[in-house]
């Protein structure tokens, strides 16, 4: 099954041509493994000062393209097997 996901293609040369590096693409949606969750499902979504920082490349060891999505509300679409106190639902910001 694929997602939507906004990503970095490669770090931008200066702050003016960071949306020239963002490209809307498909990808694999995870699948939760046992005692983790893996997948939540955004209901909003923000941009924060560390987005300008990884799409500048100044955040040592990230790959690229990379998937942008720290900052949001957020619920649980799929938890692995021994996960608890956490359900499909539960939301999380």
């Amino acid at each position: 099954m694929m997602m939507k996901a906004l990503q970095i293609a490669s770090p931008a040369a200066h702050p003016a041509a960071i949306a020239s590096t963002l490209q809307l693409v498909s990808i694999p949606r995870p699948t939760a493994q046992p005692g983790h969750v893996e997948h939540m499902q955004n209901a909003a979504i923000g941009t924060n000062f560390i987005d300008a920082v990884f799409a500048m490349g100044h955040f040592p060891g990230r790959q690229y393209p990379l998937v942008l999505g720290i900052e949001g509300a957020k619920y649980h679409r799929q938890v692995g097997a021994n996960v608890s106190g956490l359900q499909i639902g539960d939301r999380v910001a």
